[in-house]
């Protein structure tokens, strides 16, 4: 905002004062400035639905309106891994210094690495960007199932003392999980 100041004269030496203060006005030339942080490190997925994922875009200053665009950038993810919007713009009306995003993650029953994305401001309006982007992360909740393959279990004990050995095969659904 627009800061006011004034000058006045006095005690002159060898001189007489005419007129002796004026004002000025400082006019406020800084934009705000809209930054992007990720409200959690990570978010874990589940197994069905939608789970959000929030991110907070602040401004400075709550003077004015302003507006910045979004958009998803995939680092692991796929356009799967959300339901819904993952671009748009961000509005904010006089008053106001913080929005929020929130992003759909799907949910699935598939164990996978967790993934990586990032949520990238651009086109700033009424503002400038300081810190454009912010690291989100799908982390997985899914486990792998263990399975033990049926097959005959039973030998002869053998003798005293002797050791019979019996063997069982476990199997694993997936080689990849976190």
């Amino acid at each position: 905002s627009a800061e006011n100041f004034s000058i006045v004269l006095s005690q002159p030496v060898l001189a007489t004062l005419g007129t002796a203060s004026a004002l000025g006005t400082i006019l406020d030339d800084d934009q705000p400035v809209i930054s992007i942080a990720a409200a959690a490190p990570g978010t874990a997925e589940g197994d069905s639905g939608t789970t959000g994922c929030t991110f907070t875009v602040s401004r400075s200053s709550d003077q004015g309106s302003a507006s910045v665009n979004y958009r998803v950038v995939h680092a692991g993810t796929s356009a799967s891994d959300f339901s819904g919007v993952t671009a748009g713009t961000v509005e904010f009306a006089a008053g106001q210094t913080t929005q929020t995003i929130t992003l759909a993650i799907t949910g699935d029953r598939t164990v996978e690495t967790s993934e990586g994305f990032k949520v990238l401001l651009s086109d700033p309006q009424g503002g400038v960007l300081g810190t454009a982007s912010a690291n989100g992360r799908i982390t997985n909740d899914d486990t792998p199932t263990l399975d033990i393959l049926v097959a005959s279990a039973s030998k002869v004990e053998g003798s005293r003392n002797a050791v019979t050995p019996f063997t069982f095969t476990v199997t694993r659904d997936t080689g990849i999980g976190d």
